[in-house]
């Protein structure tokens, strides 16, 4: 990762600009929480998770696993239903 990530999320249907910088939390040579993908180059995912956290304050104001409704709905800023 280089640098400094703009996402936009929406909450409660107002959008948010959240910047993140590529500091990422690791153990050994493994990133602690996420991690990028099986040949190494995409690191969305390791943006998506920094950027939530800063959203709800920290990694202990999270809950483990989730909804993927929850995060398709914050990334795009529409209705999602689960069934």
């Amino acid at each position: 990762m280089q640098g400094i990530y703009e996402v936009r999320f929406f909450i409660r249907e107002k959008l948010y600009v959240v910047t993140v910088d590529d500091d990422v939390l690791f153990r050994g040579d493994v990133p602690y929480f996420s991690g990028p993908s099986g040949d190494g180059r995409s690191v969305w995912g390791i943006v998506i998770e920094k950027v939530f956290i800063k959203v709800v304050g920290n990694y202990l104001k999270t809950d483990v696993g989730g909804f993927m409704e929850n995060g398709i709905r914050l990334m795009t800023g529409v209705p999602v239903f689960g069934y």
